[in-house]
């Protein structure tokens, strides 16, 4: 790890920075990445030293941004804005017909239905926009049409037609930024706070239309209250801190860093599983209601097997949902909707982090009854299975969930006893055909096998 970015072999050589579709700066989620990143090597360049440096080049291209001089502002040096060229509609060899058309969407239909409706419209629209012509030949004119929600079409109207002010999205994840920046040490105290901040867009636009941002000023010292950072107040030189650090190698909100700074430290697993899916990490996965009749199927139902903490009362927001799914992808218990199914991989993706994030937390504080739990719920997230599973089998490669309920079902919950098992009785189990089962047993052979044995050597 390079504590200083000027020691890294390839940032000198670098000499330009091209920024294609910049105007995703107005994306809540990748917009605030993009900015930051920029904004970064803006710091950096007037931090280095070394003034016989080649100035670095930016470049940024947009086919739909109207401010286009508030980006050569924030893009330019030393009060000195950007060059900036507009093309207008005039200098395209092809003139375009831009169409929106919207669609009315369910609230809680899944995406996948929406598209599948709208590819059953496609023919129609072809017949309608195209005049009779092919849909793919070079002519001196042409048609592009954009299907989309009903919510969604003046967003859209207003992105084709050059209309929509790019704003900055940096503001909704400053703090989370502000701490990345100071691990990286691109700021190391008050002065370079300032002027990182005043190489954002945001900067710019906040300059021009203030009211559009509800910015907190108190961002370092949020981040130095849950000792996230260390601010000398004499000196005014800002300190990442081992919990910072963890922050950001994680890339965890700080809404999720406060969660876990609210733990008492005797929690168990129950209550750590509901404390990890309540973290705004999950903030996009959403409650659909064509999901509430198997989600609450999962949580409760007298006729099968169910999650192994219920929670009370129907699955009635995205929270629940998430509980939901992980409790019963931890017990293999059948999800047969397919847009669960998607949500279920993007929940461990993230939940394997945020989990790990939470027990090196707890281990930083020295709370040993919660990390136990913590370190439990972590192996539960990496294995998908609860820690006393009795289909531990999973876990071996070429079985899946089917197999290893079959092999559950006929005692064999353990590795010692796959191990003292007949390769063909396996193969039989598992309904498999040779060398199946020696596979299976080579696989048990080459785990790892310890033991543990304590003895008391000073009598209290």
């Amino acid at each position: 790890e390079y504590q200083d970015i000027f020691e890294f072999p390839y940032f000198n050589i670098i000499q330009s920075m091209v920024f294609d579709d910049i105007h995703i700066l107005n994306d809540s989620n990748r917009g605030a990445t993009v900015e930051a990143v920029l904004s970064r090597m803006k710091t950096l360049i007037i931090s280095d030293k070394n003034s016989d440096k080649i100035p670095m080049r930016f470049v940024a291209v947009s086919a739909t941004i109207p401010n286009i001089q508030d980006l050569a502002e924030w893009l330019g040096r030393s009060n000195v804005p950007a060059l900036s060229y507009k093309l207008e509609e005039k200098y395209r060899p092809v003139k375009l017909q831009k169409i929106v058309l919207g669609y009315h969407h369910k609230e809680g239909e899944s995406e996948f239905k929406f598209d599948i409706n709208l590819n059953y419209k496609l023919k129609n629209i072809i017949d309608t926009y195209s005049n009779g012509r092919p849909t793919l030949v070079f002519d001196s004119t042409a048609t592009a049409v954009i299907m989309t929600k009903t919510s969604s079409k003046s967003k859209y109207e207003s992105v084709v037609n050059g209309t929509q002010t790019i704003e900055s999205s940096l503001h909704k994840n400053l703090i989370e930024h502000l701490n990345a920046e100071i691990v990286l040490h691109t700021i190391t105290d008050m002065g370079l706070a300032v002027e990182w901040i005043r190489h954002t867009f945001l900067y710019v636009r906040i300059m021009k239309n203030p009211s559009h941002y509800e910015l907190c000023l108190k961002s370092i010292n949020s981040l130095a209250a849950l000792n996230l950072v260390k601010l000398n107040e004499e000196t005014l030189e800002i300190e990442s801190t081992e919990t910072g650090r963890l922050m950001a190698r994680y890339c965890i909100a700080f809404d999720t860093m406060t969660k876990f700074h609210d733990i008492k430290g005797d929690e168990n697993i129950e209550q750590l599983l509901t404390i990890t899916t309540t973290c705004q990490e999950f903030q996009d996965v959403t409650l659909r209601q064509t999901e509430k009749t198997a989600l609450n199927q999962l949580n409760k139902d007298k006729q099968k097997e169910c999650i192994r903490y219920p929670m009370q009362g129907k699955i009635k927001n995205k929270q629940m949902k998430v509980n939901c799914l992980v409790q019963a992808s931890f017990g293999c218990l059948p999800i047969h909707d397919y847009s669960l199914t998607n949500d279920v991989t993007k929940i461990f993706r993230v939940g394997q982090r945020v989990v790990k994030c939470l027990f090196e937390f707890l281990w930083q504080r020295k709370e040993y009854k919660a990390l136990v739990s913590a370190i439990q719920l972590s192996k539960c997230f990496k294995q998908r299975l609860w820690e006393d599973s009795k289909y531990v089998t999973k876990q071996l490669e070429k079985i899946g969930t089917t197999i290893s309920l079959a092999l559950a079902t006929a005692g064999l919950t353990t590795f010692h006893k796959l191990s003292q098992t007949n390769p063909r009785e396996i193969e039989l189990i598992a309904n498999r055909h040779p060398p199946f089962g020696n596979q299976v047993k080579e696989a048990v052979a080459s785990l790892p096998k310890y033991q543990l044995a304590i003895e008391q050597v000073i009598q209290q």
